[in-house]
């Protein structure tokens, strides 16, 4: 009897024991799936930035080149305006030089 009563409690001790280690699971499965869903929220957030930023420095550079473009037009205008401008002066100071050289003779 005596026998019994102590393989009934060593049984109840071991199923206890099981019920324990299977909640524990439990939980850590839990804390896990918690985790890896904090994890996975913090790589999405880091990924939209990193998009973000991929989208503003392609705006920026295209900006850019926008610009670099415009500026290189102008300068290539003010260079062309430039030398007509001198091309005017010249004829002009060629104009001059012959009117002084017909009054001279």
């Amino acid at each position: 009897m005596e026998e019994e009563v102590y393989a009934k409690l060593w049984q109840l001790d071991a199923q206890k024991k099981l019920d324990r280690e299977l909640s524990e699971a439990q939980e850590k499965k839990g804390r896990v799936a918690d985790t890896m869903a904090a994890l996975d929220w913090q790589k999405q957030t880091r990924e939209l930035q990193r998009d973000a930023e991929k989208g503003q420095t392609s705006a920026e550079q295209m900006m850019l080149t926008d610009q670099w473009t415009t500026e290189a037009e102008k300068e290539k205008q003010a260079e062309k305006d430039l030398h007509l401008l001198n091309r005017e002066r010249n004829l002009e100071l060629i104009k001059h030089n012959e009117a002084e050289k017909t009054l001279r003779e």
